[in-house]
């Protein structure tokens, strides 16, 4: 009887280092993916271990935010990872301010991470200019903006990059992002009315249900902006949220292939394993006898 109590013991003792390979292997998948991965991989059961997998090699040996750590930080707010979006935020606002040197509103854009708006949409408020400049900086041209069209541009890239928002929400975000240069001022009340029309469903997180606001007038001169470029097939575009972040509309694609063999592997593994040691045991025990 013993002896089949410790064999179960050790049968049972290997599920816990299956379920830590898995991390791992989910962990390697969505950093050499990024964000062309497919985030349903990451189950419930694992969702802490993988974040705070990512979270440590993103911070680096200090352990803080720093720009090293970028295509990291993308996965970490594509997995909904509040302390990781909340500090982000907190650094991008600090660095326009003067306090802080990493300013991240380039990665927060380009995550697609909806429950993004509702942190940065008191930005939208903040009544901060309405000039836009264009420098240059040896060969490059860029603009510099007042922060609160920075954070309406950010707002409106992920809504036009993330497939939990309806098809024409998208599109009026698409259509609106290159003509924000023109009028600064119009923009910002544009993004006011938008987030007050849509603050309830951005807090049921019911993102398929936010409505488009109302168009920009088409720009007159050569100043406005391009905004981003469109997503392409040579650029990597983002799949549906994570469950948890989900609103049961957008579509989920299948589970990635490699990680799911490399789970059913294991699984064969350790169950051959618990098979052989009984078989073991099973031999001893008439041996005894």
């Amino acid at each position: 009887m013993k002896i089949y109590i410790l064999c179960a013991l050790t049968v049972l003792g290997c599920f816990p280092t299956a379920w830590a390979d898995h991390a791992g292997d989910v962990v390697s998948y969505l950093r050499s993916e990024s964000m062309r991965a497919d985030f349903s991989v990451v189950t419930p059961d694992i969702r802490e271990e993988v974040i705070g997998r990512i979270r440590k090699e993103a911070d680096g040996p200090l352990q803080k935010l720093n720009l090293g750590g970028l295509s990291d930080y993308r996965l970490l707010v594509r997995l909904g990872d509040r302390k990781t979006m909340e500090e982000l935020v907190s650094s991008t606002r600090d660095a326009f301010l003067g306090k802080s040197q990493f300013a991240f509103h380039e990665e927060l854009g380009r995550s697609a991470q909806p429950a993004l708006i509702p942190m940065i949409a008191e930005d939208f408020f903040r009544n901060d200019g309405s000039e836009v400049k264009w420098k240059q900086d040896d060969d490059v041209a860029y603009a510099s903006r007042p922060f609160s069209i920075i954070m309406c541009r950010v707002a409106l890239e992920i809504a036009y990059r993330s497939d939990a928002f309806a098809d024409a929400t998208r599109k009026w975000a698409r259509d609106t992002i290159w003509k924000t240069d023109e009028n600064p001022t119009l923009t910002r009340e544009l993004l006011q009315q938008w987030w007050q029309a849509n603050e309830k469903s951005f807090g049921q997180r019911d993102y398929h249900a936010v409505l488009p606001g109302r168009e920009l007038p088409l720009p007159t001169t050569m100043a406005a902006s391009p905004g981003p470029p469109p997503p392409n097939e040579s650029e990597p575009q983002p799949k549906s949220a994570p469950p948890e972040l989900n609103d049961g509309s957008a579509k989920m694609v299948p589970t990635s292939n490699a990680v799911t063999q490399n789970k059913s592997s294991a699984h064969l593994l350790f169950f051959a394993i618990g098979i052989a040691v009984m078989l073991i045991a099973t031999l001893m025990w008439k041996k005894r006898n």
